[in-house]
């Protein structure tokens, strides 16, 4: 009886002193209530009151402080302090929330009926700290210069299904437990979208740094900084679609992929961009260190754009290739690896892998470059899994991965940016379509590879495989290979190409067996060991053939019509006694002078050879 007269005398002396604030502490939670309130607070018996709709034992109620602060509607703050934390708790929501807090743990359970979104504050400092919250209805959560490790499980547990903004306040680290079962070190259960100016430090030591069961969205409003110090799976596991239109995400290390995307329902997804990756701003920058792993995985599609900034994207592989049992198959790390279609159309992109088999970027689908300044590098040799890996055939294909720069399944199409390929290992292939065409319609296009430069293969297929370069400036240079390697049919058709395939007995340009080459515009140089040619009329643009030529680099080439200048070539390469097949825009039947270097001579150009453009190297000149 004497806390229930105690209690009452506070209610009174708070509407008496005209204060703004009466605060209810009841353990670790305080709730806070305006002054103007407080007349609604009333008494059920000696036990309970009942304040904005909240029942509270007396019992429970440790403290009654009136003071002058002020409350803001629809907030909750929570500070941590080393073992334990405290929660403030406005007024107008107290009876739409369930607080518990044990020590440094703190769990918030919103009610079914909130019909309005509160924001939650986490500040302070804990060594063994957690917050978890749940519920129906939509939250932001603000990060304060948070520093919370769990040393049993996840720091921070949203299992809220809902829209969750998490507002990136000064300097934010958590950390989880290498001893639990969470699947990420930050958890939310919903759709995460980052705002702020702040950092965010995140460590998995049991699994991956983030997990996301929706969407992971860093608004065009966030300045701040995602920083995944350690993960020993994926730094971003993600169950929907992970964007990013601004911020910047930094991933030191993984024992996994960066950031991996999957369907939510892979049989019936649930918006267009389910498993996809859309990079559309801001900064990204990744390093993987796992057997097999990727910087970007997704399961849908991926998509760089500048819808609302030019984007940077750094990633870096440093594993090797693995065999999976599972599949039977071999497998190789990528910098970006998508199951459906690649699309770029802008932003500055560097992709580095350095261990066996890996790859800049792959696609299942088809990969289209409209735009930006693309740079792949490998520097890997081959990866082989058993005796069959050097053995040479498709149907030991499975057992082997070579590195490459660009490569698809499907259609490789670009039409614009800027592309640099370098691959430096044994079987480093520049750009490859697996089962497509390639078409190039625009841009610039530099290879230097130890394979292939640009190879579409479509292994037995009669429909797919050609390559036609319709537009752009295109340097192909492949010291073990070809040049361009067409396993179906090659046309050139606009641009300038220069390509080189140096080893014997391979070509600057190469078309396979039974297949066909066409000059009908355009300007091409290409010097090889050998060089396949038109072969009938349908090839209307005339070629110059000279069966043993030599370049020095950094030099040019000059074809003439007379006095009118027909192309000019830069030659970045040095290349001996080879032979070379020249043709330029309008170039029709008659005399020809070709300058290579301070060399000048006269060359009849000729529409088609009947001795071979068609069946392996093509013709020897």
């Amino acid at each position: 009886m004497k806390k229930t007269v105690t209690t009452a005398v506070a209610l009174a002396a708070c509407l008496a002193a005209g204060a703004q604030t009466m605060k209810i502490q009841t353990g670790e939670v305080t709730y806070l209530i305006p002054a103007s309130q407080a007349r609604n607070i009333t008494f059920s018996g000696s036990e309970t009151i009942k304040a904005k709709g909240k029942e509270i034992a007396i019992s429970d109620i440790d403290k009654i402080n009136i003071d002058d602060s002020s409350v803001a509607d629809d907030n909750i703050v929570v500070t941590y302090n080393g073992n334990s934390a405290s929660v403030a708790v406005a007024g107008n929501i107290m009876k739409y929330v369930t607080v518990t807090a044990n020590g440094s743990d703190v769990s918030i359970i919103q009610d079914e009926s909130l019909e309005t979104e509160i924001t939650y504050t986490l500040k302070g400092t804990s060594s063994d700290g957690s917050f978890y919250m749940d519920g129906e209805y939509k939250a932001t959560v603000v990060l304060d210069n948070l520093q919370l490790t769990n040393a049993d499980g996840a720091p921070i547990d949203i299992e809220n299904g809902k829209r969750i903004n998490i507002e990136l306040v000064g300097s934010n680290v958590l950390v989880d437990s290498e001893d639990g079962s969470q699947k990420g070190c930050m958890m939310v259960n919903g759709h995460a979208e980052f705002t702020g100016s702040g950092t965010l430090s995140l460590t998995g030591n049991a699994k991956h740094a983030f997990w996301g069961d929706e969407y992971v969205l860093l608004k065009k409003s966030m300045t701040g900084t995602i920083t995944v110090e350690n993960a020993v799976k994926d730094a971003f596991n993600v169950n929907e679609h992970f964007e990013q239109r601004a911020g910047q995400v930094v991933i030191k290390a993984c024992g996994d992929d960066g950031i991996q995307v999957s369907y939510e329902d892979a049989t019936n997804p649930t918006d267009d961009d389910t498993g996809s990756i859309i990079i559309s701003g801001g900064i990204l920058q990744a390093t993987v260190t796992g057997d097999a792993t990727k910087a970007l995985k997704a399961e849908g599609n991926i998509t760089i754009n500048d819808a609302y900034s030019t984007p940077t994207v750094k990633l870096y592989t440093r594993g090797d290739g693995t065999w999976d049992d599972d599949d039977q198959e071999t497998k190789a790390c990528a910098g970006i690896s998508a199951d459906g279609n690649i699309t770029i159309d802008a932003g500055t992109i560097t992709l580095n892998s350095t261990g066996s088999g890996g790859k800049g970027m792959k696609c299942d689908g088809d990969l289209t470059i409209n735009g930006g300044t693309i740079d792949a590098s490998t520097t890997g040799n081959r990866f082989t899994y058993g005796s069959n890996g050097n053995r040479e055939g498709s149907q030991y294909s499975a057992y082997r991965s070579s590195p490459k720069g660009l490569k698809a399944d499907g259609t490789i199409t670009i039409n614009g940016g800027t592309i640099t390929v370098k691959t430096t290992g044994t079987y480093g292939e520049g750009i490859e379509s697996k089962y497509g065409n390639i078409y190039i319609k625009g841009g610039t296009i530099d290879v230097n590879s130890y394979d292939d430069g640009i190879n579409a293969s479509a292994s037995g297929s009669t429909t797919a495989g050609d390559i036609r370069i319709q537009g752009g400036t295109v340097t192909v240079y492949a010291t073990n290979n070809d040049g361009i390697d067409s396993n179906g049919d090659l046309y050139i058709e606009g641009g300038t190409t220069v390509t080189y395939g140096i080893r014997q007995p391979e070509c600057g340009i190469d078309a396979a067996e039974r297949r066909y080459v066409y000059f009908t515009g355009g300007n091409l140089f290409a010097i090889g060991e050998s060089n396949s040619v038109p072969s009938n009329s349908t090839s209307s643009q005339y070629f110059i053939q000279i069966s043993r030529g030599s370049v020095s680099a950094n030099t040019t080439a000059t074809v003439k019509s007379g006095s009118t200048t027909l192309a000019t070539f830069t030659l970045p390469y040095a290349a001996s006694q080879k032979n070379i097949v020249i043709t330029a825009e309008g170039m029709k039947s008659g005399s020809y002078s070709v300058t290579l270097g301070n060399s000048t001579n006269s060359y009849t150009a000729t529409q088609y050879s009947s001795g071979g453009g068609q069946g392996g190297p093509g013709p020897r000149w």
